[in-house]
């Protein structure tokens, strides 16, 4: 089973950097309206995914305002089975100079296994067993927000 270890938004949003470790179990998140909440989902679909809700518009839309440095997600995954830890980058800036990547890291090496979105996206789709638009789908697929 894959279990989300870490999330850390950088310019993403209201946020300047925010790094959470996410522990097995009943997670709650609560604040005030405006303060975040959902930012925080939608940055870690966006990692899972690449892919950004309706509501939000582009993948630029997630860049900080008046930001220049490109914001970025990290989501960190641990397959239960192999022990293999998988850190998922993606930028709020498409371009070559930014590429998505997952890196592996397993007895403590850490070996970059896929880079740029289709290559990205379809490693994912294989570790997942499902593609990444289908679960961007099946968690966003609630109240007609497709």
């Amino acid at each position: 089973m894959l279990t989300v270890t870490r999330l850390k938004l950088s310019n993403i949003c209201q946020y300047d950097e925010i790094d959470i470790p996410i522990e097995t179990g009943l997670m709650a998140v609560c604040g005030r309206n405006g303060s975040g909440k959902s930012t925080l989902l939608r940055g870690l679909m966006y990692g899972l995914t690449g892919l950004v809700d309706g509501s939000w518009g582009t993948q630029a839309n997630l860049q900080k305002d008046g930001c220049i440095t490109p914001g970025y997600v990290v989501v960190t995954i641990k397959d239960d089975q192999t022990n293999k830890e998988y850190i998922i980058k993606r930028y709020s800036t498409a371009g070559t100079k930014f590429p998505d990547s997952v890196t592996e890291f397993h007895n403590g090496e850490y070996k970059e296994v896929a880079t740029r979105r289709k290559t990205v996206d379809a490693y994912l789709g294989e570790l997942y067993g499902i593609s990444c638009a289908l679960l961007f789908q099946l968690c966003w697929g609630r109240q007609g927000q497709l």
